[in-house]
């Protein structure tokens, strides 16, 4: 997922560096405390808060004290500072890579998606346009165990092949020969796409390529 990455860590940086804009807003008080303005700050904690949901979910850590210590703010800088220090946590483990499961959620999600909707075309007779989205979800999959284990990225075939002999056992998957239309089978490894990529809704959706057979 280069581009959703890409994304989000864009976003973090321009959240950074709105935090930095919101910084120096900062008053002082009769008491001598320093005071944040409280519309910007909102503003930055809405956006802080929707992208800590997308990229954690709501039920993570990094969320769920981010919004702890934003309910308890009264303009005092130090609760600013508080925030600021759950996002830029956020942001190190999202950018060091200490978020395991992130990255490889998203593409299992994408993936059961995939192997669902093929599963309902081939049950209601439209076998083609099954075996193709299979076949995406096929190749995503191959290619993850091909380079997890050094193997040359190319033909699925190929790949299959390369695996294979790697010693990844397989199963039988319907795939459609461009040239042809005709349909035969290939042996994909039998690893899971929730080991390989992820736990995600494949818990609940059959999330391995022999869920759609010839």
């Amino acid at each position: 997922m280069p581009l959703l990455d890409a994304t989000v860590r864009r976003r973090f940086a321009e959240l950074a560096e709105k935090a930095e804009r919101l910084a120096a807003l900062s008053e002082r008080a009769d008491s001598g405390a320093g005071t944040i303005p409280a519309a910007p700050f909102y503003a930055w904690v809405t956006n802080v808060q929707n992208l800590l949901a997308r990229t954690f979910a709501q039920e993570s850590l990094h969320y769920r004290t981010f919004v702890r210590l934003a309910n308890r703010f009264t303009s005092y800088e130090s609760e600013f500072a508080s925030c600021r220090a759950v996002f830029l946590a956020a942001r190190e483990d999202y950018e060091g890579g200490y978020l395991f499961n992130v990255r490889a959620a998203a593409k299992a999600e994408v993936l059961a998606d995939l192997l669902a909707q093929a599963k309902a075309l081939l049950a209601a007779g439209a076998r083609e346009p099954a075996c193709v989205l299979a076949q995406v979800a096929l190749e995503v999959t191959l290619k993850e165990l091909a380079g997890e284990r050094g193997i040359r990225l190319g033909r699925l075939a190929s790949m299959n092949a390369a695996l294979a002999h790697a010693g990844v056992k397989g199963t039988s998957i319907p795939i459609r020969h461009a040239a042809t239309g005709s349909y035969s089978q290939i042996r994909p490894p039998r690893t899971s796409i929730r080991r390989t990529l992820g736990t995600s809704r494949t818990n609940s959706r059959s999330a391995t390529p022999a869920g759609v057979r010839s």
